[in-house]
């Protein structure tokens, strides 16, 4: 968490989800990954990380369990 804010704190926000930013502030789009820095692909990928965990603190383990067994067996099915 501490990269993550300290990152934020310096170059700029890292955002998750790019529909839901109208002024980023950013240097490249984030809707399109490709055009990122690797520092930023980094603190993205731990903050994703560190959001998914906290998901999983506030649902619970056995909520996050079933909405990955749903999402596999989607794909499953969907192929």
């Amino acid at each position: 968490m501490r990269r993550v804010c300290e990152y934020e704190h310096t170059v700029g926000p890292v955002v998750l989800d790019p529909s839901m930013v109208v002024h980023h502030g950013l240097y490249f789009s984030p809707s399109q990954p490709h055009t990122a820095s690797p520092a930023y692909t980094a603190v993205y990928d731990v903050k994703s990380h560190l959001m998914m965990r906290l998901m999983e603190i506030h649902l619970g383990r056995e909520l996050m369990i079933q909405v990955g067994d749903t999402s596999e067996g989607e794909l499953v099915r969907t192929v």
